[in-house]
């Protein structure tokens, strides 16, 4: 085994071992880690493995952070709860489909926090959020 290999690999284990203290920690149903710029995502258990998988970072869009990751192999990139979607779809988000994120916390991943509809319904929504001033987390 080579010397990236044994890093890489130990890197994944620390990893795994701050997402386990932080779910121990709080809500045993989810897990947390801090990403860039002092953001933390949130998901469900069952999908701890995305947060240890991949390199993720805060992107802000409007009011609100969201995590996001690149495509291995590609220049695109794609958030968390597309590809928590995905799961939950057993596979692609259908066209004219979104991913809202109820409470308007796009850090805030669980299943239970994130709701597939339609891009009119999540546009709603989301000025509904705006002028109630319940406004997302910064």
């Amino acid at each position: 085994m080579s010397t990236a290999i044994k890093i890489k690999n130990y890197q994944l284990q620390v990893k795994a071992a701050e997402l386990l203290i932080r779910h121990c920690l709080g809500n045993p149903s989810e897990a947390s880690i801090e990403i860039s710029q002092g953001q933390t995502v949130t998901v469900s258990i069952e999908d701890i493995d995305l947060l240890q998988s991949y390199n993720w970072w805060a992107v802000k869009k409007g009011n609100t952070y969201y995590a996001q990751r690149k495509i291995p192999m590609s220049r695109k990139n794609v958030y968390i709860h597309q590809d928590i979607m995905e799961r939950i779809l057993d596979g692609p988000i259908p066209e004219g489909m979104t991913v809202d994120h109820l409470k308007g916390n796009g850090l805030k991943n669980c299943r239970s926090d994130i709701e597939l509809v339609t891009r009119a319904v999540n546009t709603s929504r989301a000025q509904k959020r705006k002028q109630s001033n319940d406004a997302p987390f910064l």
